[in-house]
């Protein structure tokens, strides 16, 4: 007979917990560890788990009571993600103390912030971190021909100095980068590594962990303003808070899928230019606000930039977290002391979805 789940099995147990679980038809010691964690993590988001605390008292129930006996072929069908990695650090120490658990796969991050906020060299940071750390593939979707390969190759060599210039080379030759101008584009380049990722088992996606569209903002700007253009040459009304919604709307559906499906980490940077902006955040499990000094003349990064944890789904109660971090990218970022006002407005819960939707401006 199967070990029944109970409160005295772990301090991370609750009443509520068991109930939850009990009503995802998870009673047994058993049933919890042999739960797909797409699956589980899909299943918290729906009943409102907190996903992190779940998998606390997985790893502490397996590690008590042993691994579960199977046979060769549920071993070939089980799904590679429940032997992966489920969560990166970003390499940057103070964020990765508020973010608790780093970057998790399967979820959708926005980094939101204005130009010159320090949103990509965020992202060369995660990347480096990524595929020195754990070896994985990451994709980098470039909208607007800003990737900077140099400036990725500093990063490196000043956050991992004893690295050699043939590891370097290595590592870096796992950061595939792709330019994608328009939303068609992304819809396409979604689809194929979608369906490369379940017809080919040798896909060139398969150790993709990690997917960052630089930025989506971008890509919002041009559809819309192209609308509009459409719309001005035919005589037509312009419809523009329909056909951004309904962009808004696919992106945010196709991101979502592809991170649940095959558990990569989607990370999109936005600034602040995307239209329904309450639509768009709800495919979004962790929103980092960026504020961030302009780059000082012949200096090579931000002297220091502000990170504000604006919501996260995973964690039960809202949080409104702060951080300041000097030098990205230069070596090990060191944290100050933080003003006791946010210097963003308090946004610990998620938008009100109620809210009207702003419009973007395309002039």
């Amino acid at each position: 007979m199967s070990l029944l789940l109970c409160e005295d099995m772990c301090e991370h147990i609750t009443e509520d917990i068991l109930k939850t679980l009990v009503s995802m038809k998870v009673k047994s010691v058993v049933d919890l560890i042999g739960y797909s964690l797409p699956k589980l993590r899909s299943d918290c988001r729906q009943s409102g788990l907190h996903f992190e605390t779940l998998m606390d008292i997985r790893n502490e129930l397996s590690e008590r009571f042993g691994a579960k006996r199977v046979n060769a072929f549920d071993l070939y069908r089980k799904p590679l993600d429940d032997y992966r990695v489920h969560s990166f650090k970003t390499g940057i120490h103070e964020l990765d103390q508020i973010l608790t658990k780093g970057i998790r796969r399967g979820e959708v991050i926005q980094i939101e912030g204005n130009s010159g906020s320090g949103k990509t060299l965020f992202c060369y940071t995660l990347m480096a971190s990524v595929v020195r750390e754990f070896g994985y593939k990451v994709l980098y979707l470039d909208t607007d021909l800003g990737f900077s390969a140099p400036k990725v190759l500093e990063i490196l060599r000043n956050r991992f100095p004893s690295l050699s210039d043939e590891t370097i080379e290595e590592i870096m030759s796992e950061m595939d980068v792709l330019n994608v101008f328009d939303m068609p584009s992304l819809f396409d380049t979604i689809e194929t590594i979608d369906y490369d990722l379940e017809t080919n088992a040798d896909s060139v996606f398969k150790d993709l962990s990690l997917l960052i569209v630089d930025s989506v903002s971008s890509l919002m700007s041009f559809a819309l303003k192209k609308s509009v253009a459409i719309d001005e040459k035919r005589n037509r009304p312009k419809n523009r808070g329909f056909d951004s919604l309904a962009l808004t709307t696919q992106m945010g559906q196709m991101l979502r899928a592809l991170a649940d499906k095959h558990s990569v980490a989607v990370v999109v940077t936005n600034d602040l230019m995307v239209a329904h902006k309450n639509s768009w955040n709800k495919f979004c499990d962790l929103c980092l606000h960026f504020e961030g000094q302009e780059v000082v003349e012949n200096e090579p990064f931000f002297t220091t930039f502000t990170v504000t944890q604006t919501y996260d789904r995973s964690i039960a109660t809202p949080i409104d977290n702060m951080v300041e971090i000097s030098e990205i990218g230069m070596g090990s970022p060191v944290a100050v002391d933080c003003p006791p006002e946010p210097v963003v407005q308090n946004r610990s819960q998620r938008p009100d979805e109620s809210q009207h939707d702003s419009a973007i401006d395309s002039d």
